[in-house]
């Protein structure tokens, strides 16, 4: 298709200004049969303005589309309230069906909209959703993207930022999910993942995920690598379900889980009491905003190795607690895990480092007997002796110097007045 009408200048910035509404039905595909016994062959189509300087190519579907993939290029504007039918490709080396991709390329599925993404061909087994290199996918309240494989995320040139909103009301399905590099998804709908025996992957710098109030997933594990996620304020309890695979793990530099509302994770078997909340390699981060019940805080005991060449030899857990907290709950601490076994070459050296620490807040119901205490510590040095007492974890408080300076002037000022007294 060309589309006129567009002016020298335009040409000359490199600017792209076109507009295409479609509200009938637009089947892409040909004939590979005869005319007396046809054999339709659907094939691709591609939103592309690459050079393009600036948004400017609009395609608003209101009808239906019914192709074997679509690609969705840099500065271009898709607008779906219809149907796309796209039923996977049979060319080999295609590894998405529906792709959006590119700076400034924006993809709306709006109310009623509904996406359904195939794998038929033979390399699309690993993705059939994509969203890549700046590119940006918006599902509205009553808009449905289906896949049948994987829907993943990324943006590994680090220049851009892949960018996926579901709002309340919205859905996607896929088989799992894989949020790779430099990519932002914001979930108040739903994700919901068919195959449970599956890892909710998050990987990689830059990578934020959260779960927003009315936002929930369905899914198998949780795993954060390098990469962050967020349990926003006012999310319910059990939002996030598990299944049978009830773990979720921070895994290496830069991992962190951030929990503003409680016991939002359950599994097959229970509420957020019955998940395992595990960390493997590198600095961790574990903050806590709201109070929390949990299976038990296991470190992996696997000895590390060098991770893309940087050497991590070590498993820190910085694990901080809101003044507003009052009650952090497990069944069991450490589970024969905070220990460093050193007749093994290459260890994963293991810390607990806390930072807002307060006696009486973390309670366990089956202490373990093999924990060494020395590798837990404050991040200000003022709590010392960890130990369990009564089923809970406590420690020794030790003012900071400044503190000790305003007791003893205090001290000395009532000594003072005392004496001008008497």
């Amino acid at each position: 298709m060309i589309f006129t009408g567009t002016t020298s200048g335009d040409i000359a910035e490199q600017n792209v200004s076109a507009t295409v509404n479609l509200n009938g039905t637009l089947d892409v595909r040909k004939n590979i049969g005869t005319d007396e016994e046809p054999d339709w062959q659907y094939n691709s189509i591609e939103l592309a303005s690459s050079s393009a300087k600036a948004p400017g190519l609009y395609f608003n579907i209101n009808g239906e589309v019914n192709a074997s993939t679509y690609s969705h290029a840099k500065n271009n504007v898709t607008n779906l309230t219809g149907t796309m039918n796209l039923m996977g490709t049979p060319v080999a080396g295609d590894t998405s069906v529906f792709k959006v991709d590119g700076e400034n390329g924006v993809f709306n599925i709006k109310s009623g909209g509904v996406v359904n993404a195939n794998t038929t061909g033979t390399d699309t087994t690993y993705v059939s959703a994509w969203v890549r290199e700046g590119g940006t996918l918006n599902v509205e309240s009553g808009g449905t993207l289906t896949t049948t494989s994987r829907f993943k995320t990324n943006s590994w040139s680090g220049t851009n930022v892949a960018t996926v909103n579901v709002q309340n009301g919205a859905t996607i399905t896929a088989s799992d999910f894989w949020i790779g590099a430099n990519s932002i998804v914001n979930i108040e709908g739903n994700l919901i993942a068919t195959n449970t025996k599956t890892t909710f992957y998050t990987y990689k710098n830059n990578t934020v995920v959260t779960l927003k109030k009315g936002g929930t997933v369905s899914s198998g594990s949780v795993t954060m690598a390098y990469s962050t996620l967020i349990i926003d304020k006012d999310v319910a309890e059990g939002s996030w379900n598990l299944n049978s695979y009830n773990t979720v793990k921070l895994d290496n530099n830069d991992a962190r889980l951030k929990l503003y509302s409680s016991n939002v994770f359950k599994s097959s078997t229970g509420g957020q009491e019955t998940v395992y909340l595990n960390v493997a390699l590198g600095n961790m981060y574990l903050d806590i905003y709201a109070n929390q019940d949990f299976k038990s805080l296991r470190f992996e005991n696997t000895p590390t190795r060098p991770d893309e060449g940087s050497g991590i030899f070590n498993c820190d857990l910085y694990f901080y607690i809101d003044p507003t907290v009052t009650s952090i709950t497990f069944d069991s601490f450490a589970n024969d895990s905070l220990w460093n076994d050193t007749t093994l070459e290459d260890i994963c050296e293991k810390h607990l480092i806390f930072d807002g620490f307060r006696n009486g807040v973390i309670y366990i119901k089956n202490p373990d007997t093999k924990i060494d205490y020395s590798l837990i510590s404050s991040i200000d040095g003022d709590w010392v002796n960890f130990r369990i007492e009564d089923n809970y974890l406590v420690a020794d408080y030790i003012p900071e110097p400044s503190a000790f300076a305003a007791i003893f002037g205090a001290l000395a000022l009532g000594f003072a007045v005392y004496r001008r007294r008497k």
